[in-house]
């Protein structure tokens, strides 16, 4: 956000990102696991808060198994 222009305090006016951040953080120290959709996020978005422990997330990718999950048959 601070890239494309905004400055800090527009952002925690916008977004209360300050409240956000600290919300994150004690939710971060009482997970026993972070599951994320990609390596990346983990990697380089929770890895910038302080209470994140890679060896207690997981990667479940996006999608559909659709041998599992399919439409209903016509009546």
């Amino acid at each position: 956000m601070l890239e494309s222009g905004l400055d800090w305090s527009q952002i925690e006016q916008n977004y209360a990102i300050t409240r956000r951040i600290d919300a994150e953080e004690r939710a971060l120290a009482q997970a026993d696991l972070v599951v994320t959709s990609t390596r990346q996020e983990a990697d380089h978005q929770y890895a910038r808060y302080g209470h994140f422990q890679a060896d207690q997330s997981a990667v479940v990718p996006p999608g559909v198994d659709a041998t599992r999950f399919y439409p209903s048959p016509s009546n």
